[in-house]
């Protein structure tokens, strides 16, 4: 069951950065937030925030 909760963590995650909605950080031009809401997550908490930052 641990294996599953954390592919499905890992799946969601790359499904926020490949079609979730896109904010560039102001202050740090090449950082982004990427937004995406998924049903199956509580209904309180239910958006994934990813946070990617590119390597110099």
């Amino acid at each position: 069951m641990p294996e599953d909760v954390c592919g499905r963590g890992v799946n969601n995650y790359l499904e926020t950065v490949r079609t979730g909605r896109r904010k560039q950080d102001p202050l740090i031009p090449n950082e982004y937030r990427y937004y995406k809401q998924f049903d199956e997550l509580l209904p309180e908490n239910n958006h994934l925030v990813a946070n990617v930052h590119p390597s110099l």
